[in-house]
């Protein structure tokens, strides 16, 4: 489960990172949000342009610890993709990332909408030096496939506005959805994904019984501590929401178990970690973001609620950044 969200962060940077476009093969009107694949368990969507326009995130940003390889501020971050890829960030505005947990990376996308220069986005994967690129023609739709160190990947122009990039798998089977070959995603992941409404960041995913047997032997060989795993096997959906109402910075997961005992059991325990997080407090100021984090257990579901002002965080994120950079010796 740990390998597919790793590989969900990479498509979505490699998005981000190369957002540039072209002329469709099959159409000029897509929506990538219907072309999503039966397939997919996790499905995830991204307000990017948002984000990167939204000044007190920059700030946010700004004031994080961060090591002395990254970016030091948000305007570094974006210079850096333009410097590689000759692409302003800013004018991406949508990111659709899907996958199916059981599969690990074998079966994982993106679909992103923006502006996009078809040449300019080949011409700069293959000058990176990490990818050669083949075309190749699926269903009349012409796709440009990859190795690299890790797996084969391919990327795809939906239309004039729509990229896909992701493992073959999954770039074929948005393909079958967009040919009517194959019917798109529904039911429950889909349904609680909109029901989330339209904030900067959402997510749904269903756990596959099979992803959490290989968390339970990740636990067995110690890789985590096995608090209540008995009852993590009953986790069943989760979904995640981050926005900015306001001023403030929201957040909220909901996770939802088959069995109601187990979604109490996790949730007390969750309350007890918090109770003690709150006591151990280095100061009054993180003990009172602290005291804005809520848990609550109903009907067989956990809520986790937390929403601040992005001030607040930005005096804790910066406090942070002045601790590390003492103990560092900066």
């Amino acid at each position: 489960m740990n390998r597919i969200f790793g590989l969900s962060l990479v498509l979505f940077l490699a998005l981000v990172l190369t957002a540039c476009g072209g002329e469709t093969e099959i159409s000029k009107q897509v929506d990538p949000e219907r072309l999503i694949p039966e397939q997919a368990n996790f499905i995830a969507k991204v307000q990017v342009g948002d984000i990167l326009r939204d000044l007190d995130l920059k700030s946010f940003y700004n004031r994080a610890p961060k090591s002395s390889d990254d970016p030091q501020s948000f305007e570094d971050l974006l210079d850096l993709a333009l410097g590689e890829t000759g692409v302003d960030l800013q004018e991406f505005e949508t990111a659709i990332i899907f996958g199916d947990l059981s599969r690990e990376d074998e079966f994982v996308g993106a679909m992103a909408k923006g502006r996009f220069e078809q040449a300019t986005l080949l011409t700069a994967l293959e000058n990176s030096g990490k990818v050669k690129l083949v075309s190749e023609v699926y269903k009349g739709q012409e796709i440009h496939v990859g190795e690299t160190d890790d797996q084969t990947l391919a990327l795809g122009f939906l239309s004039d506005e729509v990229l896909l990039i992701g493992t073959v798998p999954a770039v074929h089977a948005v393909i079958d959805v967009h040919v009517g070959d194959s019917q798109p995603a529904s039911g429950q992941v889909v349904d609680s994904l909109e029901a989330l409404g339209e904030p900067l960041f959402k997510m749904a995913m269903a756990v596959p019984p099979d992803a959490l047997a290989k968390l339970d032997e990740e636990m067995g060989d110690g890789g985590f501590v096995p608090i209540a795993f008995e009852a993590v096997r009953d986790l069943d959906l989760v979904t995640l929401v981050v926005d900015r109402p306001g001023e403030d910075l929201k957040i909220a997961a909901q996770l939802s178990f088959t069995n109601p005992d187990s979604a109490a059991e996790i949730g007390n325990t969750l309350i007890g970690f918090l109770a003690l997080a709150k006591s151990f407090s280095p100061d009054k100021q993180t003990q009172e973001l602290l005291k804005k984090l809520e848990i609550a257990v109903e009907n067989g579901t956990i809520n986790i609620r937390f929403q601040a002002p992005l001030a607040d965080l930005k005096e804790v994120a910066s406090g942070l950044r002045n601790e590390t950079s003492f103990s560092s010796g900066y």
